[in-house]
Parts: structure tokens; C-alpha cells; sequence
């Protein structure tokens, strides 16, 4: 069952700062030139807005990431559910099955991970990195949540969907199990199988909202971003090329929020980002 974050626990300041919880966006941008010149690509896609960049550029622009429902999600057993009914009218049961169906659609989610649990797990950095960064070739964008978000935020349950529902409709009125259906359906959108537990994964879930409004902290550039293929202390301890600096300053003109960090990796194959100092 998906845990409901209580609302202080990521919006909570005291007169040391803020201690909310962080979370992380990777962003894939799909080049189309695959030439390994990504620098000039991302420069010159952000400078035109183009379609590879356009979503980054509206994030950058408003700090805020897109809300959708459960369909366009990638894994095919998003909302999944097992359920029994005294319906023995196999139209009745679709009837019932498609009430529920539309009810998860009127669900908008984000999917974003707990960076604290990613930069903990190595082995789950770098698989977050693979399969949602674009193979290093995209970014991460490190964020908390804007406090005037009015809806709510769940911690993801990996288990087996294993949630049976006893399903009926009397008087046109749907329940699942409980008379709390849309918890129930709450609790279908926040599970997801043991496979994906290296996504660390935490979702806001709204019924009014179609955007969750962000404050952008830190952006770290892949690693394939970086030209230098030779790993060593003294690559480590040199200045960012000034393609680097230039793409990160690029990014700070798109963005309306001009404290945002950027950070990037000194080689292809360095452990760590540092981060991308320029005048």
C-alpha cells in the first residue's frame, strides 16, 4: 500500500533553512545526431527551443513538471488490480471495469525518486542514469516541492499488486471493497512491482492539478556530456572546459530561477559531478 507523505515532512523550514524533503527528475533529450557532440546539440536546442528540449525548456521556464494520468506511463502494469464480484453478467463486469478504469484516468501523476535513497545507492543512480537519463546523455534535475501545491505526495510500495478488490456497483455506485473507493484507487496508483524498486520512487497524485509546481536546486549534466574519455586526478582538478561553463550559463538564461546550481563530471568515467563554477 502507498504511503501518504504527510505535507510538513517536504515543505518544513525553520530559521537554518530548509529541511523538506529533495527529490529527482532524470530528463532524456533524444538527439537525433548521435555524433557524440552533445554539448552543441543541447546549445543549440535550447537556443531554439526545439522539440528535443521543449519540455526542459518549460520546466526551466514555469518550475513546474507535467502531470499525466496512468496510461502514458511505460510499464504496462501501471494500475494494475485483481478483483472478484457477485456480477456474473460479463457486460456488467465490463461495465464495472471501465468505471474503474476511469476513475485511475482522472488520477494526474509525477513520478520523481527520493534523491536522498538514489545518492545512498550507487547501483541505483546508475540505473536511473541508463534507463531515464538518456544513457548519461540527458540531465537530472535535483528539486523540492513548491509548498503551494495543494495535492498530495505518496511513497511508492513495491510488492506483487497482490491487493485483491471485491467490486460491485449498487445504485450506479461503484465500491471496491471498502466505502473509501478513491483510496482504493489511491492505493493502485502507488504500487508497483519489486522490479522497479531501484527507482526509489515517490508520486504526487492529484485529481485538480496537472502541473507540480517545483523550486529547482541543482541540475547535473550526464556524463556524456564531457568530451575527456581519461579518468585521472589531474583531469579531476582542472576547470570545466568553457563549452561546459557556456552550456551552463545557457541553462541559467533559459531558467527564471538564477540560483539553480549546475553541476557536471570532469571526465566520462569520473565517480562524482562537481559543480560548474563561472563568472
Amino acid at each position: 500500500m502507498g504511503k501518504k507523505i504527510e505535507k510538513e515532512k517536504w515543505t518544513t523550514t525553520t530559521n537554518k533553512g530548509w529541511l523538506g524533503m529533495q527529490f529527482s527528475k532524470f530528463r532524456d533529450f533524444k538527439f537525433e545526431n548521435k555524433s557524440g557532440d552533445y554539448i552543441d546539440e543541447l546549445l543549440k536546442s535550447l537556443s531554439n527551443k526545439e522539440t528535443t528540449t521543449k519540455r526542459f525548456c518549460e520546466i526551466l521556464e514555469n518550475c513546474e513538471l507535467y502531470m499525466t494520468n496512468f496510461e502514458k506511463f511505460n510499464d504496462i502494469d501501471e494500475g494494475r488490480y485483481s478483483f472478484y464480484s457477485s456480477h456474473t453478467d460479463p457486460q456488467e463486469i465490463e461495465s464495472i471495469c471501465q468505471k474503474i478504469k476511469n476513475m485511475k484516468k482522472d488520477k494526474n501523476i509525477c513520478a520523481f525518486a527520493d534523491l536522498k535513497r538514489l545518492e545512498n545507492n550507487e547501483n541505483n543512480l546508475s540505473l536511473m542514469w541508463a534507463h531515464y537519463g538518456g544513457s548519461h546523455c540527458g540531465v537530472k534535475i535535483d528539486f523540492r516541492i513548491d509548498p503551494n501545491y495543494d495535492g498530495d505526495i505518496y511513497k511508492i510500495d513495491y510488492n506483487i499488486h497482490d491487493n485483491t478488490y471485491n467490486i460491485n456497483l449498487v445504485d450506479n455506485r461503484l465500491s471496491l471493497s471498502t466505502e473509501n473507493t478513491d483510496s482504493e484507487i489511491i492505493n493502485i496508483l502507488a504500487t508497483k512491482k519489486p522490479c522497479f524498486k531501484y527507482e526509489c520512487e515517490y508520486r504526487a497524485i492529484s485529481q485538480n492539478n496537472n502541473k507540480l509546481p517545483i523550486i529547482i536546486k541543482k541540475i547535473t549534466l550526464g556524463r556524456r556530456f564531457t568530451k575527456e574519455n581519461v579518468y585521472s586526478q589531474e583531469n579531476e582538478e582542472r576547470s570545466f572546459s568553457d563549452e561546459i561553463k557556456n552550456l551552463a550559463k545557457k541553462i541559467l538564461e533559459v531558467s527564471s530561477n538564477k540560483k539553480i546550481e549546475i553541476w557536471a563530471y570532469k571526465t566520462r568515467y569520473s565517480k562524482e559531478p562537481k559543480k560548474v563554477e563561472f563568472k
